[in-house]
């Protein structure tokens, strides 16, 4: 399994490059570290849902180790649910 170190801040400038490195790891297992996530804005919850489609659709798997204000932003973003649960069937 791939283990990709999200960014403390993850804003607008953040979000192209987590695009880059998602796309550099399609067809594996990936585990995203988010433990030291400070702050998630929209354009990275929308790359990361995207992602998290791509992966199930693939039968891979995109796992999240959040922080707590990680999953305090995506429940403010309504994709707590859909990013952090275990089994996710579409």
């Amino acid at each position: 399994m791939k283990n990709i170190k999200l960014s403390e801040k993850m804003d607008l400038k953040y979000a192209d490059e987590l695009k880059s490195e998602l796309i550099e790891s399609q067809g594996l297992d990936v585990n995203l570290d988010g433990a030291h996530v400070s702050a998630m804005f929209a354009t990275c919850c929308q790359v990361l849902v995207a992602a998290k489609i791509a992966w199930i659709d693939r039968g891979k798997v995109l796992s999240i180790s959040p922080s707590e204000n990680m999953i305090r932003d995506l429940e403010t973003l309504g994709a707590k649910k859909f990013l952090i649960a275990e089994e996710i069937k579409l």
